[in-house]
């Protein structure tokens, strides 16, 4: 990242967070920490720290379920998704947070992914569920992808023969 730039970076496990926000505080980059623990009085605050420019905050960390509907982090330029869920919706909505209308910047998204792990797997269902919703909303007649079918579960989990 550039000098000023900020970041979010997302992960439906607040047990990876603590940890990144453990490594970004031995790297001295302040950062703050948005969860479902964090109570709604107290979010506006931790919003204003990471888009106000003069904020010494470089960097949020966002629970994927906490990053609900009405949240503008358009303050960053950089959104880290460090792991994949099964509905990619999600995903799309934290992206959403930070490409909002009064964002000046090119967003930047990054997507982590580990080689020959069920995040593979779960990135393929993404695809297929993101074929099924524009189907849906193309008027096309598929029906092959409305539920999670055996095969879908085998190659989930590695055991498609």
């Amino acid at each position: 990242m550039s000098a000023g730039e900020k970041a979010v970076v997302v992960s439906q496990w607040t047990g990876v967070l603590a940890l990144v926000e453990r490594e970004l505080g031995r790297a001295g980059v302040r950062c703050v920490t948005l969860s479902g623990a964090v109570g709604v009085g107290a979010r506006p605050a931790l919003v204003r720290a990471l888009n106000e420019a003069g904020s010494p905050v470089r960097v949020m960390l966002l629970s994927l379920t906490a990053g609900g509907v009405g949240l503008n982090l358009c303050g960053a330029s950089h959104l880290l998704l460090l792991d994949p869920h099964w509905n990619p919706q999600l995903e799309q909505q934290a992206q959403d947070r930070v490409y909002r209308v009064g964002q000046t910047r090119h967003v930047h998204v990054y997507r982590f992914m580990c080689r020959d792990t069920v995040e593979q797997s779960i990135r393929r269902l993404q695809r297929d569920k993101l074929a099924l919703a524009d189907s849906v909303l193309t008027g096309a007649r598929s029906t092959n992808h409305a539920k999670l079918s055996i095969e879908d579960l085998k190659v989930l989990f590695n055991m498609a023969s």
